[in-house]
């Protein structure tokens, strides 16, 4: 308790603006600014009745308060009581979930799905946090029991609180994310050390699972079947990706143009969150979609290296955070990515940084900031750490 209470005094580090890492701010402010572009275009078509920059100016007001509360955390945040205080954090936030199913505070679409909080002048989607605080979560368990994670009861731990917010994400129901959640989670167990027969015995467990949940539930069956071979019913089961990849095809190596979209005319539907990079594809052409592509991996890549010098100097929380950061935005991009493409079943996953929505680019804002704070306080630290190794040699 003594201890707890001199950390909450000790003054919390103060990043500067110098010691942002250049590749992930550049390639952050890139991806918004394609997003922010991409959102006025896919919905000045709909605008009506709220003016043809309803989306934009929200969208504008998202980014703004999510790079407030970012600059916030670079700043200040303490990476060492956010390890300390990870569990009743994670637990605060899945509890989170069972929200929206609460009368005239959650929200639900003509669908009957249930997945936004309502907060009067805005709504909430609480996945979007949880995940990232159960990796967190996930990650401070590993790191303060790397040994006891190698026992199968020790690596069930960070899987039960996995497997209670994925309880209420299938109740939403919210699939997609709760296949997301689970992979991610397996890896950072992986990542820390546990043995791989249990990441398989697992996984095995999963597919079962997972199985059982596409079986007793038709509609999940019909997206496993059309997305092989849309085309086979164009106006049914198929008809997303049928005008997604149609969009793929207008735009060839250059696009067709800015605004030149043909299939967000009410053709590609919901064009401004799921299937904005196939409006991205069809205005700019391959030549824009691979600038996206490299962005996301510029990301990827430079959280795996910050995580690299993490580790080199014994910060083990740090640099599991770190990739499970990258991973998470890797594997989501790839399946928003695949659903476009007809490479995978669509799964309604947001577009991190890019597609409409508050929630979503205000959460991978903050964890960014979360990377960019681990990137600032281990700077140095990989030389430093091989300067020791050759001294000890």
């Amino acid at each position: 308790m003594i201890d707890a209470l001199r950390r909450l005094r000790s003054p919390a580090p103060q990043r500067g603006v110098a010691e942002l890492d250049a590749p992930i701010a550049v390639a952050t402010a890139i991806l918004v600014a394609i997003g922010l572009v991409a959102v006025y275009s896919s919905t000045v078509t709909g605008s009506a009745g709220q003016g043809a920059f309803g989306y934009l100016v929200r969208q504008l007001a998202h980014a703004a308060l999510g790079l407030g509360l970012g600059a916030a955390v670079y700043r200040y945040a303490p990476l060492r009581l956010l390890r300390v205080h990870a569990l009743p954090l994670a637990a605060l936030c899945v509890a989170s979930l069972a929200l929206v199913h609460v009368p005239g505070l959650g929200v639900a679409t003509v669908q009957g799905v249930k997945r936004w909080i309502d907060l009067g002048p805005a709504t909430f989607q609480p996945i979007e946090v949880a995940k990232f605080a159960v990796v967190v979560y996930a990650c401070a368990y590993c790191a303060a029991n790397r040994d006891g994670i190698r026992s199968f009861k020790g690596f069930c731990v960070p899987l039960a609180m996995a497997l209670g917010a994925n309880a209420l994400l299938l109740l939403q129901p919210d699939f997609g994310s709760a296949v997301i959640l689970s992979g991610i989670v397996l890896a950072v167990l992986f990542m820390a050390g546990a043995r791989l027969t249990h990441c398989l015995l697992v996984l095995a467990a999963a597919a079962a699972a997972a199985a059982a949940a596409v079986a007793v539930a038709p509609y999940r069956m019909q997206r496993l079947t059309s997305f092989a071979d849309p085309f086979a019913d164009p106006l049914g089961s198929g008809y997303h990706q049928t005008h997604s990849l149609m969009a793929f095809g207008n735009g060839g190596w250059l696009g067709s143009g800015l605004g030149q979209s043909v299939e967000k005319w009410s053709h590609l539907p919901e064009a401004h969150t799921d299937f904005i990079i196939s409006v991205i594809a069809e205005e700019t052409g391959v030549l824009g979609f691979a600038v996206v592509l490299l962005l996301y991996a510029t990301l990827l890549f430079r959280s795996f290296e910050i995580a690299e010098r993490a580790e080199a100097c014994g910060r083990i929380f740090e640099a599991l955070l770190a990739r499970a950061i990258g991973l998470l935005l890797a594997v989501q991009a790839f399946i928003n990515i695949g659903g476009n493409l007809a490479l995978l079943p669509v799964k309604g996953l947001t577009l991190p940084l890019i597609s409409y929505g508050g929630s979503s680019l205000i959460a991978w804002l903050l964890a960014l900031a979360l990377l960019q704070a681990i990137a600032c306080d281990t700077q140095g630290s990989g030389a430093s750490a091989g300067a020791r190794r050759e001294v000890a040699a």
